[in-house]
């Protein structure tokens, strides 16, 4: 090959830019090693820090009343505020129902006649065990039917409010017999800490069950 040919070879030749030319070797290598770890680590930060997610703020308040919108917990705070220092000028008690609110769950029926929730522990300081008459419905439902002692009517203390049993009854536990007080209330068969000491009864939370020695 003279010089002219030469010359004219390379002036033929095509050639690829530097940054297209990296890019090439890049893939070439990939292919042939795989990629670095420390790339993909790399890769991965950025797509996360890259990603935003966008949430809405919640429009419901979960309460041992039930679910509560905005409106409906502020109406709640303020009738709250203002029967506490009521009490606390006059020292007189008063009820007061909550609105439902058909865009959150109804839990009234919780403690129905439909579904028996077995016996808790009252950490409260009633001072009485106490049942709702949908779950003495519901426990008898279940067990046997046990009678209503309307002779036996006392007053209980829930929250600021006190509120006459519609009677009493009488029924074996596993820490043995023990009255619960029947209330128009949703609420489960409470266990009062006053019956546990008379019955010096402990509960172990290991194996999820009462020791008693009256038992």
């Amino acid at each position: 090959m003279n010089i002219q040919q030469r010359d004219s070879h390379h002036t033929n030749r095509t050639y690829l830019p530097d940054v297209e030319l990296e890019d090439r070797l890049e893939a070439f290598v990939i292919e042939l090693e795989g990629k670095d770890p420390d790339d993909i680590d790399n890769e991965l930060l950025d797509a996360f820090h890259s990603f935003s997610l966008e949430q809405g703020e919640t429009q419901t308040f979960f309460t041992a009343c039930g679910q509560m919108n905005i409106a409906s917990a502020s109406k709640a705070t303020l009738q709250l505020s203002e029967e506490s220092t009521k009490h606390t000028l006059t020292k007189e008690t008063s009820q007061f129902e909550l609105e439902d609110d058909a865009n959150t769950y109804n839990i009234k029926d919780r403690y129905s006649a439909a579904k028996f929730h077995g016996i808790l522990i009252d950490m409260g300081a009633a001072g009485h065990s106490t049942v709702g008459h949908g779950q003495y419905i519901a426990y008898t439902a279940i067990f046997q039917s046990y009678p209503i002692n309307t002779l036996e009517r006392i007053e209980i203390k829930f929250g600021i409010s006190l509120i006459t049993s519609i009677g009493s009854i009488r029924i074996l536990t596993r820490i043995g017999p023990c009255i619960f007080h029947i209330v128009e209330e949703n609420t489960p068969f409470l266990l009062s800490l006053k019956d546990l000491d008379e019955k010096q009864a402990l509960f172990d939370n290991l194996r999820m069950s009462f020791v008693s020695q009256t038992v």
